[in-house]
């Protein structure tokens, strides 16, 4: 557990006080083999005291420039394309304290690396969950019912969405805080009871088409198509997010995840 003191510092503590929690208001982390998302690791105290002292330094400014520049790295688009992906990956921090956003939909063929852009959005956006399949189950276990905005959602393969018309309310609805899925689910006594699930959060979706403009009017009014093309970008994303023992790949992927610590 992390905790600030009266001075200010930061201390790992093995144990909190009983009394500070309840029934209500205890949050407990999944088994890490359960996390959809790139957790936040630091292997010593010095390390997350070294990654706050950097954080502080940095200003909206400094962090665009270099998560536009891990964007021209692994994306060969024009600047439109790029400086917009940029800008939202790090609103997505900010998301909670907004509570209105846009989705973005890239659209191309098997060979424009559409793709591509999720994955990149995977490492430099806030705790994102990145699938090519996913459930409305899924998306409702990952929002919760506590915290709007604790995450993010990537769909891949998302051509078909508009058949899957519960998925499709999710996202008609969760381009704004304040809405939520009323489910029925078992107690731990074993009986039900009546859960309100979370929709709002920023999502991204790739796919060779958008969704049918009848069935789906309500969803592409709230996404901003972003056209890939064919083209060949400094590195291969792909690549470097499975590095295989290659220290120049390793050194790439770390960079990207200091940027998103800071």
């Amino acid at each position: 557990m992390v905790s600030s003191t009266a001075a200010g510092n930061i201390s790992i503590q093995d144990t909190i006080d009983i009394s500070d929690i309840s029934d209500d208001n205890v949050l407990l982390p999944f088994e890490k083999s359960a996390y959809v998302n790139k957790p936040y690791v630091f292997s010593t105290l010095e390390t997350l005291e070294k990654a706050i002292i950097q954080a502080r330094e940095e200003t909206l400014d400094t962090l665009y420039r270099k998560v536009k520049r891990i964007w021209s790295k692994y994306i060969a688009e024009d600047d439109y394309h790029i400086s917009l992906c940029a800008a939202d990956c790090i609103f997505t921090y900010f998301q909670d304290k907004i509570g209105l956003t846009h989705y973005l939909f890239f659209v191309g063929d098997n060979d424009s690396g559409k793709s591509n852009n999720l994955h990149v959005i995977h490492f430099v956006r806030y705790r994102n969950m990145l699938s090519p399949d996913m459930t409305p189950a899924n998306i409702y276990s990952f929002l919760g019912t506590e915290y709007e905005g604790i995450g993010n959602i990537c769909e891949d393969e998302a051509d078909d969405i508009d058949e899957d018309r519960e998925k499709m309310k999710i996202y008609k609805n969760g381009y704004t805080a304040g809405i939520k899925v009323f489910r029925l689910d078992l107690s731990q006594s074993g009986g039900r009871k009546q859960n309100a699930y979370n929709t709002f959060c920023f999502k991204a979706f790739a796919g060779e088409k958008r969704p049918n403009s009848k069935k789906a009017k309500g969803f592409n009014q709230r996404v901003i198509e972003l056209a890939c093309t064919y083209g060949i970008p400094q590195l291969d994303v792909s690549e470097v997010i499975n590095p295989a023992g290659n220290n120049e790949d390793q050194e790439f992927i770390t960079d990207i995840q200091t940027t998103t610590l800071l």
